[in-house]
C-alpha cells in the first residue's frame, strides 16, 4: 500500500521518505520509499509526481479510508490473507 504524490520537488526512485498523513484532526506517520518518479517543469509550473509504498504499517490509515470515501466509491480492496498454494 501506498500513495502517490505530485509537488516541484521530485524524489528519486529508492528514497526514503517520511512524514504524516493529516486528515481533519488525525496525524498519521508514515514511512515509505520511492518506487516511481516523473520529474516536473518549474518553470511551466508542471509539478513533478512520484509513487511512495510503504515500508511499515500505517495505523488507522484503513479505518480513516473507510470511513471518509465518498459513497459512490467502491470499497477499497481487502489485503491478501497469507493463503498458500496446496503442492500436489
Amino acid at each position: 500500500m501506498g500513495f502517490s504524490a505530485e509537488m516541484m520537488q521530485v524524489f528519486l526512485p529508492g528514497s526514503k521518505v517520511h512524514g504524516t498523513i493529516n486528515c481533519g484532526e488525525r496525524e498519521l506517520p508514515f514511512r515509505g520509499v520511492v518506487s516511481w518518479a516523473e520529474p516536473g517543469h518549474p518553470h511551466r509550473s508542471i509539478t513533478s509526481r512520484f509513487g511512495v509504498r510503504f515500508t511499515d504499517e500505517v495505523e488507522g490509515l484503513s479505518e480513516l479510508l473507510d470511513r471518509n470515501l465518498p459513497p459512490n466509491r467502491p470499497p477499497l480492496l481487502r489485503p491478501r490473507t497469507d493463503r498458500r498454494r496446496a503442492v500436489r
